[in-house]
């Protein structure tokens, strides 16, 4: 194993998968490994895991490398492949967020359930804060933000798929660009380094991974609502299970998704949502702006708006 890299990445390079919903960051707590109990704690351990569960040796695989470790027993293994894909597209949805499109360079078709991640393997690189390919019409969005020239080392990031495996050959991805708060702080490393690949680009990722998914439609009730709550880029996996519901399954139970974002403008796939609304009456499409210019509020496109700390909205 490359000591310099985590043991969550280095044994994926092993075709040894463990559980992880937050690509390495040392937020989800789920890869746990045991090693020697006299092994450093981080921070990330300490939040993570028990007081009982660091005496006894745990500790979380994504925060440790492999010249820390003498031995260590895996405690949960996950069935995963690792494929090279190819960027077909990539466009702006929004001002910060991007719609990825790829292939697998093998040809081979992935199969998975709607709302299933991946986890891509950011190679070590140079890069900047501002998009290479930044639309003209989207420039003064990033007129404010810090522009820096950095260097990062390799690490991994889990993206949630936008789509199903019934839809197409392609895999597609919605990503925001993090930016950077202060001249202290990398922006996102990740997000800037996949939302700048080239289409024709190649990069490795390892999956999909089904953890997040809905219950067969024959074992729930069709009458019962599934209500579903996404904001920006974060709404991927919903889309996709919203899309399966209703057009793979055709599915008769009602479906209300709350879109939460700051303006109209980051209202991604809208013309999309507002399709499947009316095509599919048992879908409900809520869009809800916490921000709202002049121009916006009576532009009759039916979003809550949020105001003040109660969080209560108006229709507008």
């Amino acid at each position: 194993m490359s000591s310099h890299e985590n043991l969550l990445d280095s044994l994926i390079n092993h075709d040894i998968a463990l559980p992880s919903t937050c690509g390495g960051g040392g937020t989800c707590g789920r890869c746990k490994i045991k090693v020697e109990s006299k092994v450093n704690m981080t921070s990330a351990d300490k939040s993570q895991l028990t007081e009982q569960e660091l005496q006894a040796g745990y500790r979380l695989a994504c925060q440790h490398n492999s010249d820390e470790l003498k031995q260590l027993t895996l405690v949960d293994v996950t069935m995963a492949a690792s494929h090279e894909l190819r960027l077909i597209s990539s466009v702006f949805l929004s001002p910060y967020i991007k719609e990825l499109r790829f292939k697998s360079v093998s040809g081979e078709r992935l199969e998975f359930k709607a709302g299933a991640f991946m986890r891509f393997f950011i190679p070590a690189a140079q890069a900047s804060s501002i998009p290479v390919d930044l639309p003209a019409d989207l420039l003064h969005h990033w007129q404010e933000v810090l522009h820096m020239d950095y260097e990062h080392l390799a690490c991994s990031r889990n993206y949630s798929l936008a789509n199903g495996d019934a839809q197409t050959d392609e895999l597609v991805f919605t990503v925001k660009m993090q930016t950077s708060p202060n001249q202290k702080v990398k922006p996102g490393i990740g997000s800037s380094y996949i939302c700048n690949l080239a289409p024709g680009k190649t990069i490795e990722a390892v999956g999909p991974f089904e953890e997040f998914f809905a219950i067969e439609s024959a074992k729930t009730d069709p009458t019962s609502p599934m209500v579903l709550i996404g904001a920006g880029s974060g709404m991927a996996p919903l889309k996709a299970l919203i899309e399966e519901q209703l057009i793979k399954f055709n599915s008769s139970r009602p479906i209300h998704f709350y879109f939460g974002a700051r303006t109209q403008a980051d209202l991604i796939y809208r013309d999309a949502f507002r399709q499947l609304a009316a095509t599919f009456p048992n879908f409900k499409y809520i869009p809800v702006l916490s921000r709202v210019t002049s121009t916006e509020g009576n532009s009759g496109d039916g979003a809550k708006i949020c105001t003040g700390s109660s969080g209560r909205g108006s229709e507008h």
